[in-house]
């Protein structure tokens, strides 16, 4: 893909997604494969801004004062907030980063991931953070890693 100019508005718009990751989830909400209309709920903001906190002292090497556990029934976006689009907001701030998903099927941290490596992959994403590539040697669902150091590892736990 040959890369083009940014417009202003895209370019304002890069800079409020890398910045805050509540913003982002709205912005990129529909480059999740296979996602429902957004529906914004309460909750999702508030899971955004945690995780952001979370992201926020790691990016500055600092130590976590709490961890931070996320508990909400099936089908109120938890996957979608915390193990697809935090992935990738992550990497558009800190690309280094090294993370590990885990899930107790396979079938699911693999969908997961490979969710997460399309937002990635995404034109829209591509064209907002321009230097966030995934390797070729090692663009695989279960593990792929980008041209900074940066990882994502998925594996199942019994």
């Amino acid at each position: 893909m040959m890369a083009t100019a940014l417009t202003e508005l895209e370019r304002m718009k890069a800079d409020l997604c890398r910045q805050d990751y509540w913003y982002f989830v709205q912005d990129f909400w529909n480059e999740v494969p296979g996602a429902q209309p957004l529906e914004i709920s309460w909750h999702m903001e508030f899971i955004a801004k945690e995780l952001q906190l979370v992201a926020e002292r790691v990016f500055l090497g600092e130590p976590a004062p709490y961890d931070l556990v996320i508990n909400c029934p099936p089908g109120s976006s938890k996957s979608s907030l915390v193990t697809i689009l935090y992935h990738a907001w992550i990497w558009a701030r800190f690309p280094q980063a090294r993370m590990l998903t885990a899930s107790h099927t396979s079938e699911l941290v693999l969908d997961l991931a490979s969710k997460a490596r399309d937002v990635i992959w995404s034109e829209k994403y591509r064209r907002y953070f321009p230097g966030v590539d995934i390797r070729e040697d090692t663009e695989a669902k279960g593990l792929y890693r980008n041209t900074h150091g940066g990882d994502r590892l998925a594996c199942t736990v019994a």
